[in-house]
């Protein structure tokens, strides 16, 4: 079995967009294993989020961007360009719907996405965010408490700072067989990456004279 991980955000679209690019591989290669893990794009921003430097930029560039990738996907993505939003809350509500199943996690996953870039709602917002693992069957009780209470901050907080470890800078990052990618890369590439294994990287010794 080969384990392809993911690192993502809720709020950067590209990861929006890896989503049917994971789905293509598993069409590809059967037994592939996928993991997503939360990398927090911004851990710095305070809970309500912020306002972005230059929103004409974003709405210009980054959604042009967007469209252009989309396009083939027949999905529409807007970009929010007003407001940077805060992820803690919906990467915490991920690692719950985790605890609950592969299937419970998926659905959740992608209705995060779906709720920020296509419904446009702000899933920095704890009712939103539970709101979202309703609709997938989560306990929204349960849900609502554990997020009310950060019962799973440090666990976001702590695969954030393995991620650094490992080196991650960016998102989407993919890594699979000891090689890794960053970006919305092309298929070809990702599979390439999934079914070639290659020798790990053994850092050279230090040896004293």
């Amino acid at each position: 079995m080969t384990a392809l991980t993911v690192y993502y955000d809720y709020t950067d679209p590209w990861c929006y967009v890896a989503v049917p690019r994971v789905d293509w591989l598993r069409g590809e290669v059967p037994d592939l294993e996928v993991r997503w893990w939360p990398f927090e794009l911004r851990p710095d921003l305070p809970p309500r989020g912020a306002r972005p430097q230059n929103p004409a930029f974003l709405r210009r560039k980054i959604q042009y961007d967007i469209d252009e990738m989309t396009r083939e996907l027949g999905v529409r993505i807007h970009v929010p360009y007003d407001r940077v939003t805060n992820s803690r809350l919906a990467l915490e509500g991920a690692v719950f719907a985790r605890e609950h199943g592969d299937a419970a996690f998926d659905a959740y996953h992608r209705a995060v996405f779906a709720t920020y870039f296509e419904r446009q709602q702000d899933i920095g917002a704890l009712d939103t965010v539970v709101a979202v693992g309703g609709e997938v069957g989560l306990d929204c009780d349960e849900l609502r408490m554990a997020l009310a209470e950060h019962r799973y901050t440090a666990e976001v907080v702590r695969l954030h700072e393995e991620a650094e470890h490992f080196g991650v800078v960016a998102i989407p990052t993919f890594v699979a067989n000891n090689q890794g990618a960053v970006g919305i890369v092309a298929k070809d590439r990702l599979l390439r990456i999934v079914t070639t294994s290659s020798p790990p990287v053994i850092p050279p010794q230090v040896t004293s004279g």
